[in-house]
C-alpha cells in the first residue's frame, strides 16, 4: 500500500491479477493538490509494464485521467464495470484490446 499524503491512496496492487486498487479521501476542493500526490503514488510503485493494468475503485475524473495518462504509457487500461462485473478498455495501444470491449 501506498499513501500519498492523506487524499488520495493506491489500495492495493495484486501483480499476479494485473489489478490496481484505487480510492480517493478528501474533499472535492482538494482534489487539485492531489493530483501531484496521485502521481508521485505511481512512480513509488515502481511498475514496469505489462499487457495489462485492471482499476478498481471510484475516484475523481482528473485522477482517473491522470492515471490513465501515466498507465497507459506501460499497460493497456480497464476500468471495472459495475453494472456487469467485467473491466472496461478504456486506454489501449495494443490491437488485442480493442477501446470500449470487456475483459475479465
Amino acid at each position: 500500500m501506498v499513501e500519498c499524503a492523506e487524499r488520495v491512496y493506491i489500495v492495493s496492487y495484486n501483480k499476479k491479477a494485473s489489478r490496481l486498487t484505487v480510492g480517493f479521501n478528501g474533499s472535492r476542493s482538494a482534489i487539485s493538490e492531489a493530483l501531484c500526490d496521485a502521481a508521485e503514488g505511481i512512480k513509488e510503485l515502481h511498475l514496469d509494464g505489462g499487457e495489462i493494468i485492471k482499476l478498481d475503485g471510484s475516484i475523481p475524473a482528473p485522477i482517473a485521467l491522470l492515471l490513465g495518462h501515466e498507465l497507459g504509457q506501460k499497460y493497456t487500461v480497464a476500468v471495472y464495470d459495475p453494472s456487469n462485473g467485467l473491466y472496461l478498455v478504456a486506454v489501449s495501444h495494443n490491437p488485442s484490446y480493442l477501446l470500449g470491449t470487456h475483459v475479465e
